[in-house]
């Protein structure tokens, strides 16, 4: 074999020396060499000294191995098998051991005891959420005025006179005839809701005669009606409950009271009719008595014109 050309087979040389000893060969300089590899002469040198594991992961070593042959004559097969000997064996990796499950036997006592503190736990706390959630005692509040109601009451001296009258039970029957306005007991109106003044005025409120009737200056203006002398028609039998019946062929706000509370307050309808029952003395406000027809223990009582002030 001549001297100036490279030893293919590789002889007893190793990777790295028979790279550099083919470049000698060939009388090309290391910076040279690198130069057409387009990589620094550090790396060149590395390669002949076989210091692979500076230049990173093995496709880069094989890749300038490759490139490095192929430039000093070498067959790249022959090194790149040169290599692939001298590559470090990958490691081996070993399956991972499963682990073994290990039964672990529970003391049925100790399950019990903690079985027992979770229930005690829960009781506790279901007991507690209850008596968070216990509603507190309110205090009921009297329900609001409608505004209309109270407007109307405001605007009641002004706009309207109210039929008012105090009926009390007669001391004793009189032997003849009575009118209607002698033999029935007074009535007590519930409060109503004032009535709106329409466009044409209504007739008079007719209230229960009184002998003292309240100034026409007061808010409302009530009568009380005394008994009619003996003279007048026979007053009916003094009953302990007496039964009052209202009709109203008009819209009319009522007040009716009895010797105890108040039985009706309010606007009424047209057409309605409403019954009460009640201890006398009664007393009654009648917005418009012309539209309302009265009767006591059923029968017909009509309010008489000393009972009447003004016009609703």
């Amino acid at each position: 074999m001549p001297d100036n050309e490279p030893d293919k087979t590789g002889g007893g040389l190793g990777l790295g020396e028979r790279l550099r000893s083919a470049r000698k060969a060939r009388a090309v300089s290391l910076e040279r060499i690198a130069e057409e590899l387009n990589l620094d002469e550090s790396i060149v040198l590395a390669l002949e000294e076989e210091r692979f594991d500076e230049l990173g992961a093995p496709v880069f070593v094989r890749g300038h191995l490759k490139a490095y042959a192929k430039l000093v004559g070498l067959p790249p097969e022959v090194v790149l098998d040169g290599y692939k000997k001298g590559e470090p064996a990958a490691p081996t990796v070993s399956p991972a051991e499963r682990p073994v499950r290990r039964s672990v036997t529970v003391n049925p006592v100790v399950l019990g005891f903690s079985a027992l503190v979770v229930l005690v736990g829960v009781m506790l706390t279901v007991y507690v959420m209850q008596d968070d959630d216990t509603p507190t005692s309110i205090a009921a509040e009297p329900p609001p005025v409608p505004e209309s109601a109270a407007a109307g009451a405001d605007s009641e001296p002004a706009e309207a006179a109210q039929a008012a009258a105090t009926l009390e039970r007669p001391d004793s029957v009189a032997a003849g005839p009575a009118s209607s306005s002698d033999t029935v007991p007074g009535v007590a109106a519930d409060p109503v809701e004032p009535v709106v003044e329409d466009s044409e005025p209504i007739a008079p409120a007719p209230r229960v005669a009184a002998e003292t009737i309240a100034p026409q200056s007061a808010s409302v203006e009530s009568a009380s009606v005394d008994p009619e002398p003996e003279s007048a028609a026979a007053a009916l039998p003094r009953p302990d409950v007496m039964r009052l019946s209202l009709h109203f062929k008009e819209e009319s706000w009522v007040e009716i009271s009895d010797a105890n509370e108040r039985l009706l307050f309010g606007l009424q309808r047209q057409g309605r009719r409403r019954e009460l029952a009640g201890e006398p003395p009664f007393k009654l406000l009648i917005g418009n008595a012309s539209g309302v027809e009265l009767s006591v223990n059923d029968q017909p009582y009509s309010v008489p014109s000393s009972g009447v002030n003004g016009k609703v």
